[in-house]
């Protein structure tokens, strides 16, 4: 490309800009992917509520226990404020077409028995 690379801008901090861009919109594009797809193959699992907390920008957060660790997820508000500290919560799962678990849905708290 005649031109196209000058002085200003040596050819070699262009070419590593277009490679980082590229990498990142794949990745961007193979997580939107397997979202997307993750409806398709969905099940009902239920996680133990370990704690509520709001930030004081008004975020809601509940932090879960899966498989031993505790997590953190920010539900819609409706989730939030069903969810009781203690008590386990039916969560809706769903994998998507590269194999990564997606939370779809979060129900409503019930007690463990």
């Amino acid at each position: 490309f005649t031109g196209f690379f000058n002085k200003d801008e040596p050819q070699r901090q262009i070419l590593i800009n277009i490679y980082l861009s590229g990498l990142i919109l794949t990745l961007c594009t193979t997580a939107v992917v397997n979202h997307r797809t993750a409806a398709l193959n969905t099940e009902i699992r239920r996680y133990r509520v370990e704690e509520k907390s709001e930030t004081y920008k008004r975020d809601h957060y509940l932090w879960l226990s899966i498989d031993g660790k505790r997590k953190r997820f920010e539900p819609k508000i409706a989730a939030w404020e069903q969810a009781v500290p203690g008590d386990t919560m039916s969560v809706l799962v769903g994998k998507g077409c590269l194999g990564f678990e997606v939370i779809l849905q979060y129900g409503a708290a019930q007690n463990e028995d």
